[in-house]
């Protein structure tokens, strides 16, 4: 599918490492300081292009230190983005094509698409609505997963992946793409209705698809046909765990909603505490709502 460039959404990433330079200021070892106790500096391996693992090796040769690391200086931050940077393929688009196989995104409680974000254009919401709105009550699951429901399907995934409807109608309109690209923020807005410990699962089980499947593999969504497989790069796996082994403080920041990459992220040792993604807010009984922070309502 053709997407909207990712360039904007998230203009404190970098493309691989951000190191905070304050950190790394206040990282730095004082002048006349005892030499650190001898011990052996992790040790990039795999295969990288060009002299990016040497220009890394010495990064972490500057700044790190041993583990366990030093309590009297501060640690040097690490922030990775995520999809197609520690990931081939989109964790945010796997999760969709599952959801909607699976019939896991509901009708809008109150019936109103506009409900699920602030920035659809009223054709989107038309489009949404008729290619939806007779198949389930309002707040039920949509059977997206079925024939019937195919062209709901293709509605939804013409809106999430190219920011227009099926007829080419505009999707979005009025948001700031400095600050944020409602598409992304929709998908996060679509598991409203949901615990999260549902879609941390439901992540899961795209995951063990995703990582199980061939490379090159497809699927069909609706009537179109769809990537089927992720894989984490082996380089970016060996960069997060010599980092961390040299004493960094490594955090993964996307554009995919949040259960979703704690789930993923797992996979580079990085925990959920560590993960900074798309979040919705929960109503009192703890479930997921529309409406997600300065990316949502």
């Amino acid at each position: 599918m053709t997407r909207p460039t990712r360039a904007g959404r998230l203009q404190a990433v970098t493309a691989a490492v951000t190191l905070c330079a304050g950190a790394l200021a206040a990282g730095a070892p004082a002048a006349g300081a005892a030499p650190a106790a001898r011990c052996t500096t992790p040790r990039l391996t795999g295969g990288w292009y060009g002299d990016n693992r040497a220009r890394l090796q010495q990064l972490i040769d500057q700044y790190g230190t041993c583990n366990p690391y030093r309590p009297a200086r501060t640690k040097p931050v690490a922030v990775f983005d995520w999809d197609n940077t520690v990931v081939k393929n989109d964790v945010g688009d796997a999760t969709m094509y599952w959801l909607l196989r699976g019939g896991k995104i509901r009708r809008p409680a109150s019936g109103d698409w506009s409900a699920t974000s602030r920035y659809l254009t009223p054709a989107a919401v038309r489009a949404l609505a008729g290619a939806c709105d007779t198949l389930a009550r309002p707040g039920a699951p949509l059977p997206t997963g079925t024939a019937a429901g195919a062209a709901c399907a293709d509605e939804v995934l013409a809106v999430y992946g190219t920011a227009a409807t099926r007829a080419g109608a505009p999707a979005f309109a009025g948001a700031d793409h400095r600050t944020v690209e409602p598409a992304y923020a929709w998908l996060a807005q679509l598991t409203h209705g949901w615990r999260p410990a549902e879609v941390r699962a439901f992540a899961a089980a795209a995951r063990a698809e995703n990582l199980a499947a061939p490379v090159g593999a497809t699927q069909r969504v609706g009537s179109t046909t769809a990537t089927a497989w992720v894989r984490y790069y082996d380089q970016q796996r060996d960069l997060i765990h010599g980092l961390r082994q040299a004493g960094f403080d490594v955090w993964i920041t996307s554009a995919s909603p949040q259960p979703v990459v704690e789930v993923w992220a797992e996979g580079v040792g990085i925990s959920a505490d560590h993960v900074i993604g798309i979040r919705n807010t929960t109503t009192p009984g703890g479930r997921f709502t529309p409406i997600c922070g300065a990316a949502g309502r």
